[in-house]
């Protein structure tokens, strides 16, 4: 951060940040020659015209020079100077990320970088880290033994991690969508023993945020948003899972027996197709009932599940109902577990193509 307006120079921890990103950078990725990252940063552009403060300089070509710093560190060639090269640079980076927080907390200071700037780069320099989860991550990767890791992840790297992934999903404005957002890379990061809530970390947030933020709300927040569902998150999440196009759950009317009623796109005969066995399942689970009505919203089809009642289908609006025999308890867990369809409980007479 700067003093004010008129000081052009930069908090002494950024210059130290940039200047070992710059002796980090695989050489293709920097144009600097000689001499401090900061010089480039301190150049002049071409003048646009209305005149840039040195703040505003700065927040641009520091922002860009994190940007595509967090980019190269799945560069293959980091490997040649150091295996963990990239733990390093992260643990450099969530400790000077901290710090500015901090720093932006204070009253009457200049930050070159936004707390939106902080956001941002974090997620782009942890997320790939740790990945989602999903084999995808540095930590996935990487050819290390667990130990030697472990070691590198030690002291007070992770409490910077728990502090910058709390603040992250904090309460306040749009916060599901930063949950929703966030929610694979903390549950990779909580399975990893990244989230480490202390006193120190509390204390730390506290300063931070401007009010008491104690450690076990800290525990509370970042479990919440791991254990996060709603309906709109759920179907984002199941349709993909499935390969739908889009699945929405409607509210039914008071008295229906069927208790939940989900309209799917990216299924044309539902009859044949083995997701609608899963999809039945998993809402049922979801939604605790065994009471589920499945349309079809671009051609109008419809599928009915209740118990060990028949199933019911009607390939269209105004086409006939069909059913099935009534079910054992059970069947269509079967069906969804062996890759079944629904024609199975069909009679092969009564099956629609």
């Amino acid at each position: 951060r700067v003093g004010g307006a008129a000081d052009c120079g930069v908090a002494e921890p950024l210059i130290e940040l940039l200047d070992a990103m710059r002796h980090r950078v695989p050489a293709e990725a920097s144009n600097v020659r000689a001499g401090s990252l900061l010089q480039l940063l301190a150049r002049r552009a071409p003048r646009p015209a209305s005149r840039w403060s040195t703040t505003a300089r700065i927040r641009v070509r520091a922002r860009n020079v994190l940007r595509r710093w967090a980019a190269a560190q799945t560069d293959p060639r980091l490997v040649w100077v150091d295996p963990l090269a990239p733990l390093a640079n992260l643990a450099l980076v969530a400790a000077m990320f901290a710090e500015l927080w901090r720093n932006n907390a204070d009253a009457g200071t200049v930050a070159e970088l936004s707390n939106e700037d902080l956001e941002d780069l974090w997620a782009r320099w942890f997320r790939p880290f740790v990945g989602t989860g999903q084999g995808d991550g540095w930590l996935d990767r990487v050819d290390i033994a667990d130990e030697r890791v472990r070691t590198h992840l030690a002291g007070d790297f992770t409490g910077n991690v728990t502090a910058l992934c709390w603040l992250a999903i904090r309460p306040g404005r749009h916060r599901r969508e930063r949950v929703v957002a966030w929610q694979p890379y903390l549950r990779a990061a909580f399975d990893r023993d990244l989230l480490d809530v202390n006193d120190d970390v509390a204390e730390y947030l506290t300063a931070v945020v401007g009010h008491v933020v104690t450690a076990d709300r800290v525990t509370e927040d970042l479990l919440e948003a791991i254990a996060f569902i709603d309906d709109a998150l759920w179907c984002d999440q199941t349709a993909v899972s499935l390969g739908l196009t889009h699945l929405a759950l409607q509210a039914t009317s008071a008295g229906q027996h069927v208790r939940v009623r989900l309209e799917v796109q990216g299924v044309d005969n539902p009859l044949f197709d083995p997701r609608i066995p899963n999809l039945i399942v998993a809402v049922g689970r979801y939604r605790s009932t065994n009471a589920v009505a499945v349309f079809g919203s671009d051609n109008d089809w419809r599928v009915v599940v209740s118990g060990d009642e028949p199933v019911i289908f009607m390939a269209r609006v105004d086409a006939p109902m069909t059913g099935s025999p009534p079910l054992q308890p059970g069947t269509i867990e079967r069906l969804a577990s062996g890759h079944g369809v629904l024609a199975d409980l069909f009679p092969a007479g009564a099956r629609v193509a």
